[in-house]
């Protein structure tokens, strides 16, 4: 008598019990990977839409602080430039008043 996975069943439930342990060990891989406890909502819909919420806000912040960040570049250019100009005022006065100075002659 001859034994094959298809006829004993002590061997077939053994399999199919290897297979489920299988598919939950990649599915506890792959949320150690991702870092997420939910996947997708068939694992659990009320936590799946609650962190989609959760990520919604993340980009949100993050776009609001990239915004932020490039108006601060832009006030620090024109801060940058209103500081050229004024060196440039300070040195036009100083030559101004080099030029009508009345106590200095053309030698001088």
């Amino acid at each position: 008598m001859s034994f094959s996975v298809h006829t004993n069943v002590g061997v077939s439930t053994t399999l199919q019990h290897v297979q489920s342990i299988s598919r939950e060990s990649l599915e506890v891989q792959n949320r150690i990977a991702t870092g997420l406890n939910v996947g997708n909502a068939g694992d659990n819909g009320m936590v799946w839409a609650l962190a989609q919420g959760m990520r919604a806000s993340v980009e949100g912040r993050g776009v609001a602080i990239n915004s932020v960040d490039m108006a601060m570049g832009v006030v620090e250019v024109g801060l940058a430039a209103a500081e050229g100009i004024s060196d440039l005022m300070v040195e036009m006065h100083s030559k101004l008043l080099a030029a009508t100075d009345t106590s200095l002659d053309e030698s001088s």
